[in-house]
C-alpha cells in the first residue's frame, strides 16, 4: 500500500511538473516587447488546453541576459525562451521553427542625420548610403550581417546616446527594426535627427520559441498550438492589432518603401522559407 502511494504521489507530481512551462517575467513595467511574447504564449497555452493538454504558465522573475536565458533550459530553471535563431543555437537547444514575428525582426528602418536626407530620397544615390557611417550596438548581430552585405559599420557600446550621436554627426545613420524605431526616436528625440520613409532594409531573420534539447513533448504541443492559430487567422490577428505593434506598422506603412534584401548568413537552412504563410510578404 505504501508502494502504490508512492507511485500514485509521484506520478501527480510529474503531472504538475510537466503541466507548468516556467517563462522570464518582465523585469519592469510596460515591458512592450516582452509583454507582446507573454500573451502569445498564453494563447498558446490555450490552444494547448483545447486540445486536451493541461497547461498553465509559470513566471519567473530573474534578471537574465538572452543567453542565460537558453542555458538556463538546460538547468531546468526555465522550459521555454523566445530569441532570435541561429545555427549555433540550433544545436544547442530544440527550436520550435514557426517565426514568432512572421520575419519581421529583421525588417530595419534608418534614422538618419538630416544632412544625408537626399541620399535616401535619391534612389541613384543610394550606393553612397553604403559608404556612411552605420552605428549599431556592440556584439548585435545586425554588425556581422551588415558588414556581410558590404556595409559601413561602426560599433558603439553606448545604445543610449547612439540617437545623440547621431545628431551631432558622429555617425550618419542607424537601422532599427520597425517595432522599435518610433518609440525610441520619441524617446531619445534629437533636432537634428530625422527617419527615412524611402526605404525598409531587409534580412530574413526569425524569433523562435525554444525549449532544453530533450524536451520533444513541448516542443510538439507549441508547434501545434502555433499552427492551429495560424489556420484560425488568431496568429495574424495577435501580431498585426496588438497596439505597439499596429501603431508601428501604421507609421512604417511598409508596402510603400523600396525594399532593400539583404543576405543573412546566421541564419539556419533550416529556416522555413519556402512557406509564405509564416513570413511577412512585401509588395515591393
Amino acid at each position: 500500500m505504501r508502494y502504490l502511494l508512492i507511485l500514485v504521489v509521484t506520478f501527480c507530481t510529474n503531472i504538475a511538473y510537466a503541466t507548468s512551462i516556467k517563462h522570464t517575467a518582465p523585469l519592469q513595467a510596460n515591458d512592450v516587447q516582452k509583454d507582446y511574447f507573454i500573451l502569445l504564449l498564453k494563447k498558446v497555452c490555450e490552444q494547448i488546453k483545447q486540445h486536451g493538454s493541461p497547461c498553465e504558465l509559470e513566471p519567473v522573475s530573474l534578471p537574465m541576459l538572452q543567453q542565460r536565458q537558453l542555458t538556463s533550459l538546460n538547468k531546468g530553471l526555465l522550459d521555454i525562451v523566445w530569441t532570435v535563431t541561429t545555427k549555433e543555437r540550433e544545436k544547442e537547444y530544440l527550436a520550435v521553427k514557426i517565426p514568432l514575428m512572421k520575419g519581421l525582426i529583421g525588417a530595419r528602418i534608418a534614422v538618419l542625420n538630416n544632412q544625408h536626407q537626399n541620399l535616401f530620397n535619391n534612389p541613384n544615390m543610394f550606393p553612397k548610403i553604403k559608404q556612411l557611417r552605420l552605428a549599431q550596438g556592440h556584439d548585435w548581430p545586425d554588425v556581422s550581417i551588415l558588414r556581410e552585405n558590404g556595409y559601413h559599420v561602426v560599433e558603439t557600446s553606448w545604445y543610449k546616446l547612439m540617437y545623440r550621436d547621431i545628431a551631432k554627426n558622429l555617425y550618419d545613420y542607424s537601422l532599427r527594426g520597425v517595432f522599435e524605431i518610433y518609440s525610441e526616436y520619441s524617446h531619445f528625440k534629437q533636432d537634428n535627427l530625422t527617419i527615412d520613409n524611402s526605404y525598409l532594409f531587409y534580412y530574413p531573420s526569425a524569433i523562435y520559441f525554444f525549449v532544453k534539447r530533450d524536451n520533444q513533448n513541448l516542443a510538439a504541443k507549441v508547434y501545434t498550438a502555433l499552427l492551429a492559430m495560424i489556420s484560425s487567422g488568431d496568429f495574424d490577428k495577435l501580431l498585426y492589432q496588438y497596439p505597439a505593434h499596429k501603431t508601428a506598422l501604421e507609421k512604417a506603412a511598409l508596402n510603400e518603401r523600396k525594399v532593400i534584401r539583404l543576405k543573412n548568413s546566421l541564419l539556419p537552412s533550416s529556416a522555413p522559407l519556402n512557406n509564405k504563410s509564416l513570413w511577412f510578404q512585401f509588395n515591393k
